[in-house]
């Protein structure tokens, strides 16, 4: 099926020989962001060093366990490299892609672990491409513009005045033109019916769904969750509860995890859960399980820069507008990762700064933040050390007190490629790629799938 939801009969592989051997070779793998997260126990010590302006390492710790199973892997695909043929038949094509990619991830994890900085960032330049710094400078202007508000309100108080003029000073140097994240009206109100048309992605994503009368708690929440998935989507995963407050779907454990309790408009329900999670990640894959080519069920090299920003479209469309998607702490989180990166990365400066100073840098964005969401300032140094923290735990994490993980800058910068994407191709741009995993964005990734029958030429 796809997650237009139409019925579709398996077809024949054209790769299962292929696929076969690539997921014998990494199926011991975990995911490669989860080899470079912090442990636990280590996560207040280093958030007290940046309070202290040092900089310890993020390095990756792995057991002799991950090593080996790392070096294994490693070993396999280089073996499965050199065996490939090199003709320009596209499934060959494409697994040499894979392949180098996977071969750059383990590389890059190694490397963090071994204390290679310059290998790792090396290829985490080769797998995520250097930050955008047009899309850097417009998402300043974005939180700059946010500081100028508070600025002109009336009600403001004076601790959230002060907070946004240290902002304004902060960023105005480097802030550029905030216009450039949003999609055209014209565009944004084109994707937005087409979604909810008859017939259309949310259309039939909420068949058989009833809209609470207020808030979706998870009481009604998980019921509608599991019809979907049930229903709607016609997936075996399993849904299940986690603390924290994170959304996800694990391939590898068949799951689609959520919080404990939640509380969400009806357009936050709908945009997260069920369209960025289950109708497109956990679809995309169903569907290209049941097309031409198994190797977009896993997901093509770099994929994710067109399947995170092509499902933050899904966040955004259930909205009235994007202007109104912009107010919400979400579109910040999305900024805010993008800016982290960019400015632990140096852009536009002759080197990177020290992870105590990136700290420091982004506290002063999140403080604001905090005072402009509260009706008190008691406790907000705290929350936003807090949230600053959790952020930079994420986004810094493999490096050894300089530099960033570029993983995370793929939602602005897909989800900027996604929109323009769908204003030169149409609304079939993001329809068309819940067929697969691949990013919409990149040519050569068309040409070969719809050189394989994949996607449609006319996508």
């Amino acid at each position: 099926m796809t997650i237009s939801l139409e019925k579709r009969s398996a077809e024949a592989k054209v790769d299962e020989g292929l696929f076969q051997s690539f997921q014998e070779i990494t199926t011991s793998l975990k995911e490669f962001y989860s080899y470079l997260t912090i442990p636990s126990d280590k996560k207040q010590e280093v958030v007290a060093s940046w309070d202290h302006e040092k900089s310890p390492s993020l390095r990756a710790e792995l057991t002799e366990a991950d090593t080996q199973h790392l070096m294994n892997a490693l070993a396999g695909l280089v073996k499965m490299q050199a065996e490939l043929p090199k003709d320009e038949d596209p499934v060959h094509v494409l697994y040499g892609w894979k392949l180098d990619e996977t071969i750059a991830q383990i590389g890059m994890v190694l490397s963090s672990a071994n204390g290679n900085m310059e290998h790792f960032h090396k290829q985490n330049y080769e797998i995520y491409g250097a930050p955008d710094e047009v899309l850097y400078r417009a998402a300043l202007d974005w939180v700059c513009n946010d500081a100028e508000i508070i600025l002109t309100d009336e009600d403001a108080t004076e601790e959230q005045k002060t907070a946004a003029q240290e902002v304004v000073n902060q960023l105005t140097p480097m802030r550029g033109y905030r216009e450039l994240l949003s999609p055209e009206s014209e565009v944004f109100d084109k994707i937005r019916q087409d979604h909810y048309r008859e017939g259309g992605y949310y259309a039939l994503l909420l068949d058989g769904v009833s809209q609470p009368d207020d808030v979706v708690t998870e009481e009604q929440g998980d019921l509608i969750l599991e019809h979907v998935l049930r229903n709607n989507v016609g997936s075996n995963y399993a849904y299940e509860k986690r603390k924290g407050g994170s959304w996800g779907v694990s391939h590898s454990t068949e799951k689609v995890y959520g919080p404990e309790a939640y509380n969400y408009s009806w357009e936050r329900f709908v945009g997260l859960p069920l369209g960025h999670e289950i109708g497109t990640h956990l679809a995309e894959k169903q569907n290209a399980l049941s097309g031409p080519l198994l190797l977009a069920s896993v997901g093509l090299d770099r994929f994710e820069r067109g399947t995170e920003g092509r499902a933050v479209i899904r966040e955004q469309v259930p909205y009235d507008s994007f202007d109104e998607f912009g107010k919400l702490i979400r579109w910040r989180d999305i900024l805010r990762r993008h800016i982290a990166i960019s400015y632990a990365e140096g852009v536009d400066e002759d080197e990177r700064p020290e992870h105590h100073e990136v700290y420091e840098f982004m506290k002063k964005i999140d403080y604001m933040y905090i005072l402009k969401d509260s009706d008190s300032a008691d406790g907000a140094p705290d929350k936003a050390r807090e949230r600053t923290s959790t952020l930079l735990l994420r986004v810094l994490k493999g490096t050894d007190g300089k530099g960033a993980y570029l993983k995370d800058k793929v939602y602005l910068e897909g989800n900027v490629a996604a929109w323009l994407s769908a204003a030169l191709r149409g609304a079939s741009a993001i329809s068309e790629a819940d067929k697969a995993k691949y990013d919409i964005n990149n040519s050569r990734h068309l040409l070969e799938l719809i050189k394989l029958g994949v996607i449609d030429s006319n996508a």
